[in-house]
C-alpha cells in the first residue's frame, strides 16, 4: 500500500491493474523508504545523504520511469507521490521537474513544494509559489497557511502576515490548532508580541509548540519574567513541556539571572540533548558564573554526548574570564579531536581564551592556523592586543588588516574604541573618531555607542555626552554607556537626570542601567532614592539578578542599612562571590563577626573567595586591636596563593599593618613580594607613612622609589607633599614640584591643590599663591579650600578673604571647609561683621548645616574680639545643641579678657554638660589665678575634689611658693613609713617617651598589664629583669633630683638632663656586680604609663597646653571636642574631624621645636 503525504487526508484511489504491476514490487521499499526520508528530515542530524535516502531516490527514479514508459505519467496520487518522494530526498531539481509536469497540481502537490523550500530556507520562493497556486485557483488548505505563515517569520514581513491572517479566517482556519500555531509564530518572531498574545489568549485549543513559542518569543525580546508566566500558566493548565519548552525557559530563568531555577529544571530532562546542555553552559558563562560552566562542560563530556562549537565557544569564554590556562589548553585539545579546531567561531573563542591569559603567541598561532578567517577572528585579535596593553601590536594589526583582512565593520571600530578606553588612549581614539565622521559609521548604533562608552569610560564625559547628543537615535546600551560613565566618575546628580531623561522618552531601564542608578544613590547615600530604585527592580522581575542584587547591597551598606543588605543577600535566590564581597564589606563597617562568617561560609559552599573578599575583609581589621586577626587573613592570603598575585591584597595587608603601626611588619611584607613592586605597592607604603605622620620614612621610600625609576602619580604625590608638610621641608617639597612639572602633574587640580597645602604648611604662602594663580583650571572646590585655610592658618586672613571673593565671583559652590577656613579669617583679621556676613551667607544662601567646628569659630570671632555678650547670646540660642567645645571657647574668652563672672556661667555650663572632665575646672582656674582670686583657685580644687572629679595626669597643680614644700612631703613620708612607701626612681624622658607611651610595657620591668588592664604578664622583651614594677602617679615636669646617705633615690623627667631609663639600668648594674656599697633603691615607679587610653592619651596633650607647648585655642579644642573614652591608636582615632585636626596640630606644632621622646 503506498505511504500517505503529510496531510494525512488524501483520499483512497484505486489504480489500474498497470500501475498496480509497476507498483508492486517497489510498493514495501517505497514506503520504507519515505519512513526513512522523514525521519532524516525530522532530525537534521547528517551532511551526506545516508545510503537509505539514496535507495529511495533510485527508487523513486525507477518508479517515475516506468510510469512514463507505460504511458501512465504523473497522473492523480502517482504524481502525488513522486513529488513528494523527491521532496523528502532532499532532491529539489527532481522535485520541481516532477511538480512541473504533473498534469493536475492539487493542494497537496503545492503542499509538497511548499514544504520543501521552506525546508530549504527559500521563504520568498513559498510566498511567490503561494501567489502562484492561489492565482490558479488552488484552495489552500490549513497546512498551507502553516507554511506561509512560517514563511513570513522568516522574512519578518509582518504585512504580508496580517494578510495571510486575514485569509486564514475568510477561509474559516482561524481556529484551527495549525493556523493558530502559525500565527503566533510570525507575530513573535516579527517581534509583536502583543498581537502574537491576542491570538494565543484566544485559540481554543493550544498544543504544546504554541505554548512553547510564544515563550520562546518572550525570551527573544527581553521579557524573560513574562516567558516564566506563561511557562506557570501551561503546567497549571495541565501540558507537559517537551525537551524544547524546558530549554526555552532555561534560558528565561538565565536571563533573570535566577540560575539555581535553570538548574533545577534542567535536571527535569531525562536525557538532555546538547541544545539543553549548551544553555547551561552558555548561560552561566554570561552571567559571570565561569566555574559552574565548566563544571557543567566537564559533566557533558561524562555523557559521551559530542561537545559542538557552541558547547567550545561558551566554555572558553568561561575558562578566559577566569584566565584558566590548564583548562583552556584541555578545550584547545578536544577541540582539535573533535575536528573542530578549524572552525572560525572556535579559534576565535580560542584566541579571545589566550588572550585573556596572556598567551598572545598562542593566540597568534591559532589565528595563523585558521583557513578562513571571518571579521569576529581578526576582531578577536586586536582586542587580545588592547586587552594585553600592547598598544603598538594594536596599531600595526589593524594597519595588517587593512591591507589583507576583510573590511573593518563597527565591531572592530568598537573593539578599538574599547581598547583605547581601558587604555586612555583618547588621542588615537579621537582621530578614528575623525575618520568615522569622515565615512559615515557614526550613524551606526554599535559604533556611536563605542564612542559614547570610550569617551565615558575615560573620564571624558563632555565629549561623552557631546557624542550622545549628536545620536538621532538611543537604544538602553547608549544610555547604559552615559549613565554608567556618570556614575563612574560620581557625577550623581548628572546620572540621576539622564535616567529620568531616558524613562521619560520611554525607554524602559534594563538590568544595567538600574543597577549603576542604585550606585549613583549609594555614592550619594541617597537611602530613599535608593529604595525607590529597589521598588522598581523589583517590579520589572530584577531585584534577585545577582548584578542588580549586588548593587543593592553596596547601596544599602553604604547607607548603613547593613540587615537591609542582609535581607537582599538572603532573598537572592543564587549568591556569587561577588554579591558575598558586597555584604563583607558592610559588615566590615560595624559587624566583623559576621563578615568572618560569611567567609567561612563560601569555603563551605564551595565559592572561591577573590581578592576583593580579602580586601574587604582587611580593611576592617583597622587598627591594633585588630592585629591578631588581620594576621589571620595573611595566613588565609598566603594559603590562597593571592600574595603573589595580587597588587591589591598586598595593598590591603600593607594598609593594614600601617594602621596598626606595625611598620617593621609592613617593610617586611614590602620586601618579600616576589613580582616587581608597581606604582601602587609604593604609593600604599608611602601613603602609610605620611598618614601615621611617619614624615621622614615616607620621604625615605619615596626616594627609594624614585631609584627604581617608577614615575608616581597623582596619589604618590598627594602622600609625598604631605610627609614634605609635615615635616616643613620647603627644599624637597620644591624639588617634588619640579618634577610634578615635568611629568606633566601640573595640570591636575588634585595635585595643584596638595602642591598649595604643603607651600602654606611650610610658611611659603607667596608659593602658595603663585601655583594657586598658574592652574589651567579651578573647577573644583579643593584647590580654592586649599588656597583660603593656608592663607587663613599663615594670618593672611586679608588675602584670605579676598580669594573667597574670587570663588563666589567664578560661581564656584563652597562647601563645608571653605566656610570653616573663611570664618577662621575673619576671627585672626578681627572682622567681626564680616564673619557675621559669612555665618548667615552659610546657613541661609548656601542651605548648610553648620558643624560644631563652625560654630565654634562664631564664638571665637566674637569673643576673642570683645563681644563676649553676643558670644554667649549666640551659645544659647543653640539650646540643647550647644556643644561643651562651645563653652569651652567662651570661657577661655572670658580668662583673655578677665569677665569672671560670665566665666563663672560658661564653666558652670561646661560642669553639667562634662561633669567628670578637669578642662573646665582648670580653664576656670586659670581664670582665678590671673584675677589674683586664690581663694577661688582653693574652692575649686576642693570642688573638685568633693565631687571626685580626676586631674588628667601630666599637669601639675603645684603653686607657685609652695613647690619645696610639696617635694619635701614626698621625701619625708617615704623617709618615714620606707615600707608603705617605697622611695622611688621615676622614669619619664618626656611627655611622649616609652616611660608614657607603649614603651613603658615592653621595656622596663618583667611584667607589663594584660590587655584589659588587670593583672600582669610576663615581659619577654624587658631589660630590667632585677626589680618588680610598682605603677604610682606622679606628677610630670617637675623635674628635681635628690640624694641621701640612708636612701639613695633620683626622681627626675627629661628637664634633669638625663635619660632617666638609662641611669636606672646603670644604677641596677651597680647593684648585681658591687659587693661594697649599693644604692638603697625600694622600687621602680613611672610616670604616667598608658594603662588607660581615656585617661593616659589625653594626658600628654595637657602636659602641652600647661607648659605652654601649644596655644589656649588648640588646647581648649581637644579638650572640649575630643572624647577619648573611645579612642583608638589608628587613625582616624575613632575621633571627630575637628578632634584630629586639632591634634594633628599640637602634634606638628611641638614637633617644630622639640623632640617629644627626650
Amino acid at each position: 500500500m503506498l505511504p500517505q503525504s503529510p496531510s494525512n487526508s488524501i483520499p483512497n484511489c484505486v489504480p489500474n491493474q498497470q500501475l498496480v504491476k509497476i507498483l508492486s514490487p517497489h510498493s514495501e521499499f517505497l514506503q520504507i523508504c519515505l519512513q526513512h526520508c522523514r525521519r532524516i528530515q525530522a532530525h537534521n542530524l547528517f551532511n551526506e545523504k545516508p545510503k537509505a535516502v539514496l535507495q529511495a531516490l533510485s527508487t523513486a527514479k525507477v518508479i517515475h520511469s516506468k510510469s512514463l514508459k507505460i504511458g501512465v505519467g504523473l497522473k492523480g496520487l502517482l504524481g502525488n507521490v513522486i513529488v513528494d518522494l523527491y521532496v523528502k530526498c532532499g532532491n529539489v531539481d527532481f522535485a520541481q521537474k516532477a511538480f512541473s509536469r504533473l498534469e493536475k497540481k492539487d493542494v497537496f502537490a503545492w503542499n509538497s513544494v511548499l514544504s520543501m523550500y521552506l525546508d530549504h530556507g527559500l521563504f520568498a520562493t513559498v510566498v511567490q509559489s503561494f501567489v502562484c497556486m492561489w492565482n490558479h485557483g488552488v484552495r489552500p488548505n490549513e497546512f498551507t497557511f502553516a507554511m506561509v505563515l512560517s514563511a513570513c517569520s522568516g522574512l519578518q514581513d509582518i504585512n504580508y502576515g496580517k494578510q495571510v491572517h486575514c485569509g486564514v479566517f475568510k477561509m474559516g482556519f482561524g481556529f484551527r490548532s495549525f493556523c493558530q500555531g502559525g500565527l503566533i509564530d510570525m507575530y513573535a518572531k516579527c517581534r509583536n508580541l502583543r498581537d502574537a498574545r491576542l491570538v494565543f489568549d484566544g485559540a481554543l485549543n493550544l498544543d504544546t509548540v504554541s505554548w512553547t513559542t510564544l515563550i520562546a518569543g518572550y525570551v527573544r525580546d527581553g521579557f524573560p519574567m513574562e516567558a516564566v508566566k506563561v511557562f506557570d500558566k501551561m503546567q497549571r493548565v495541565g501540558h507537559v513541556p517537551d525537551q524544547i519548552a524546558l530549554v526555552t525557559v532555561i534560558n528565561a530563568y538565565v536571563a533573570l539571572g535566577r540560575l539555581a531555577d535553570a538548574r533545577k529544571l534542567f535536571t527535569q530532562i531525562p536525557n538532555p540533548n546538547v541544545v539543553a546542555w549548551n544553555v547551561m553552559i552558555s548561560g552561566h558563562a554570561k552571567r559571570g558564573f565561569a566555574e559552574e560552566a565548566i563544571s557543567f562542560f566537564l559533566e557533558l563530556k561524562k555523557t559521551g554526548l559530542k561537545a559542538t562549537r557552541s558547547s567550545l565557544g561558551s566554555v572558553l569564554s568561561a575558562i578566559a574570564s577566569l584566565s584558566m590556562l590548564n583548562y583552556g589548553s584541555m578545550v584547545h585539545a578536544q577541540a582539535i579531536k573533535e575536528g573542530l579546531d578549524d572552525n572560525v567561531y572556535v579559534g576565535s573563542a580560542l584566541v579571545n581564551m589566550y588572550a585573556k591569559c596572556s598567551k598572545m603567541d598562542a593566540a597568534k598561532q591559532v589565528f595563523n592556523s585558521l583557513g578562513e578567517r571571518n571579521i569576529v577572528l581578526w576582531n578577536a585579535m586586536l582586542g587580545g592586543f588592547a586587552q594585553n596593553g600592547l598598544a603598538q601590536e594594536v596599531m600595526e594589526f589593524f594597519s595588517y588588516m587593512k591591507r589583507h583582512g576583510p573590511q573593518p565593520d563597527e565591531f572592530t571600530f568598537t573593539s578599538i574604541f574599547s581598547a583605547c578606553a581601558s587604555l586612555h588612549y583618547l588621542d588615537f581614539g579621537g582621530q578614528l573618531h575623525t575618520v568615522m565622521i569622515k565615512n559615515k559609521f557614526t550613524s551606526n548604533l554599535f559604533v556611536a555607542n563605542a564612542l559614547v562608552d570610550m569617551y565615558a569610560k575615560s573620564g571624558a564625559l563632555k565629549e561623552a555626552r557631546k557624542q550622545f547628543e549628536f545620536m538621532k537615535i538611543h537604544d538602553n546600551v547608549s544610555w547604559n554607556a552615559i549613565i554608567v560613565g556618570y556614575v563612574q566618575e560620581e557625577y550623581n546628580d548628572e546620572a540621576f537626570f539622564m535616567f529620568r531623561r531616558m524613562v521619560s522618552n520611554g525607554v524602559l531601564p534594563d538590568e544595567v542601567s538600574l543597577a549603576s542608578i542604585v550606585s549613583a544613590c549609594a555614592n550619594v547615600k541617597e537611602f530613599k532614592q535608593g529604595q525607590q530604585c529597589h521598588c522598581l527592580l523589583v517590579k520589572v522581575g530584577l531585584d534577585t539578578s545577582t548584578c542588580a542584587g549586588s548593587s543593592l547591597i553596596d547601596m544599602y551598606v553604604k547607607c548603613g542599612v547593613v540587615l537591609a543588605a542582609r535581607d537582599v543577600f538572603y532573598s537572592m535566590p543564587y549568591r556569587n562571590v561577588v554579591s558575598i564581597n558586597a555584604l563583607i564589606a558592610g559588615y566590615t563597617m560595624s559587624h566583623l563577626e559576621e563578615a568572618i562568617h560569611l567567609f567561612q561560609e563560601i569555603q563551605m559552599v564551595g565559592l572561591k573567595p577573590t581578592e576583593v573578599t580579602f580586601a574587604g575583609l582587611l580593611d576592617g581589621c583597622d587598627g591594633a586591636f585588630m592585629l591578631n586577626l588581620g594576621r589571620q587573613i595573611h595566613g588565609q592570603v598566603m594559603k590562597w596563593g593571592f600574595l603573589s598575585s595580587s597588587e591589591m591584597v598586598c595593598v590591603s595587608l600593607l594598609c593594614m599593618y600601617m594602621n596598626s603601626q606595625r611598620f617593621a611588619d609592613s617593610e617586611t611584607l614590602f620586601s618579600e613580594l616576589q613580582y616587581p613592586k608597581g606604582l601602587v605597592v609604593w604609593t600604599a607604603l608611602i601613603s602609610g607613612y605620611a598618614q601615621q605622620n611617619h614624615h621622614e620614612k615616607a620621604l625615605q621610600f619615596y626616594q627609594h622609589m624614585r631609584s627604581d625609576n617608577i614615575l608616581p602619580d597623582q596619589a604618590t604625590f598627594a602622600s609625598v607633599l604631605r610627609a614634605c608638610a609635615g615635616m616643613s621641608s620647603l627644599q624637597t617639597g620644591q624639588e617634588v614640584h619640579s618634577l610634578i612639572f615635568h611629568t606633566g602633574f601640573n595640570m591636575d587640580e588634585i595635585t595643584c591643590s596638595s602642591l598649595i597645602d604643603m607651600y602654606a604648611k611650610c610658611g611659603d604662602v607667596k608659593g602658595s599663591l603663585q601655583v594657586f594663580h598658574e592652574m589651567p583650571r579651578r573647577n573644583s572646590v579643593i584647590s580654592w579650600n586649599s588656597m583660603i585655610v593656608g592663607l587663613a592658618k599663615n594670618g593672611y586672613a586679608e588675602e584670605a578673604l579676598e580669594i573667597f571673593k574670587q570663588m563666589e565671583q567664578q560661581s564656584i559652590i563652597p562647601d563645608e571647609v571653605t566656610f570653616l577656613g573663611v570664618l577662621s579669617a575673619c576671627s585672626h583679621a578681627g572682622r567681626v561683621s564680616e564673619g557675621r556676613k559669612v555665618f548667615d551667607l552659610m546657613v541661609n544662601n548656601y542651605k548648610l548645616q553648620p558643624r560644631v567646628d563652625h560654630l565654634g569659630c562664631m564664638v571665637d570671632i566674637l569673643g576673642r574680639w570683645g563681644f563676649l555678650n553676643e558670644a554667649e547670646e549666640f551659645i544659647n540660642k543653640l539650646g540643647c545643641k550647644a556643644d561643651p567645645m562651645l563653652w569651652s571657647t567662651l570661657l577661655g574668652a572670658c580668662r583673655k579678657h578677665g569677665d569672671e563672672v560670665r566665666g563663672k556661667r560658661a564653666a558652670n555650663k561646661l560642669m553639667e554638660l562634662k561633669p567628670q572632665s578637669s578642662s573646665s575646672y582648670v580653664l576656670l582656674s586659670g581664670l582665678y589665678a590671673e584675677s589674683e582670686n586664690w581663694s577661688g583657685a582653693d574652692s575649686l580644687r576642693r570642688e573638685m575634689k568633693l565631687k571626685g572629679v580626676k586631674k588628667l595626669p601630666g599637669y601639675s597643680w603645684i603653686e607657685p611658693g609652695r613647690d619645696v614644700q610639696g617635694r619635701g612631703a614626698v621625701r619625708s613620708t617615704a623617709e618615714k613609713q620606707p615600707e608603705k612607701n617605697p622611695l622611688t626612681l621615676w622614669l619619664n624622658g618626656g611627655p611622649g617617651c616609652s616611660s608614657i607611651g607603649g614603651g613603658a610595657f615592653t621595656e622596663l620591668g618583667p611584667f607589663y598589664p594584660s590587655g584589659d588592664g588587670r593583672g600582669l604578664r610576663k615581659n619577654p622583651m624587658s631589660w630590667n629583669k632585677a626589680s618588680n614594677l610598682l605603677f604610682v602617679e606622679s606628677p610630670a615636669g617637675v623635674g628635681w633630683s635628690y640624694s641621701n646617705t640612708s636612701s639613695d633615690y633620683n626622681y627626675g623627667d627629661a628637664s634633669t638632663g638625663l635619660y632617666i631609663p638609662q641611669l636606672a639600668m646603670a644604677l641596677l648594674d651597680h647593684n648585681a656586680k658591687s659587693s661594697g656599697f649599693k644604692f638603697n633603691i625600694k622600687g621602680v615607679a613611672i610616670g604616667n604609663p598608658l594603662l588607660k587610653l581615656d585617661r593616659d592619651v589625653p594626658a600628654t596633650y595637657e602636659y602641652f597646653w600647661s607648659h605652654g607647648m601649644i596655644s589656649d585655642e588648640i588646647g581648649i579644642t581637644i579638650m572640649s571636642e575630643c572624647d577619648f573614652e573611645d579612642y583608638t591608636f589608628a587613625s582616624p582615632h575613632n575621633e571627630s574631624h575637628s578632634c584630629n585636626e586639632a591634634i594633628s596640630t599640637a602634634n606638628q606644632v611641638v614637633g617644630n621645636y622639640m623632640n617629644n621622646y627626650n
